[in-house]
């Protein structure tokens, strides 16, 4: 005897099929079902959609067809949870793009701030108020570089970028290296 939904004809064809292939085997595999011509729906009657969005908003108008107060069955826990479970897929079925274009309102985000925003902004402070109008007014700057304990060069251009941190981008640049400096024993040692 045939299982529900089968007949005798699409047992024969599992057989044949390869088991990785076939949708009832146990060793089905989905990544070669996809990609293989061999496959054999067991059931071809089912309606096929072609995205979650139809499928839930055929799901959500099926579940407001059917009667609010259904006939309880299975146990009471099962029955307490079905509720929750269909109101939240009524109210959250459309994904978030459609939900607010759907609406027609906008959502307004704030800005993301990066540097170059933050640059623009015009209640700047103290030196980074300076570095902002050294950028608008074009200025040839001087920027000394240093180590932990002493200056290793002096950079002379344009700024382009800054940030809060002092991390700045410079254009036309001409760098101007420091010798670091010699102790005195090591200039004796030197001129013997």
């Amino acid at each position: 005897m045939a299982a529900p939904g089968k007949d005798e004809s699409s047992n024969i064809e599992s057989k044949d099929l390869m088991p990785s292939v076939d949708v009832l085997s146990p060793d089905f595999d989905p990544l070669s079902a996809l990609y293989s011509r061999d496959v054999v729906i067991p059931y071809p009657e089912v309606q096929v959609f072609n995205t979650l969005y139809e499928y839930e908003r055929k799901m959500t108008t099926k579940q407001k067809s059917t009667p609010e107060n259904p006939q309880p069955s299975g146990s009471a826990v099962g029955t307490a949870r079905m509720p929750k479970k269909t109101q939240f897929r009524q109210e959250g079925a459309a994904p978030k793009a459609m939900k607010s274009s759907s609406q027609g309102k906008k959502i307004s985000r704030p800005q993301a701030v990066n540097i170059l925003t933050r640059m623009e902004k015009k209640d700047l402070k103290g030196p980074l108020n300076v570095l902002q109008k050294c950028i608008q007014e074009k200025h040839h700057v001087r920027v000394w570089t240093r180590n932990a304990v002493s200056i290793r060069g002096i950079c002379r251009g344009y700024i382009v970028a800054f940030d809060k941190h002092f991390n700045m981008a410079m254009i036309d640049v001409d760098e101007v290296f420091k010798n670091p400096c010699i102790d005195k024993k090591k200039r004796k040692k030197a001129s013997n």
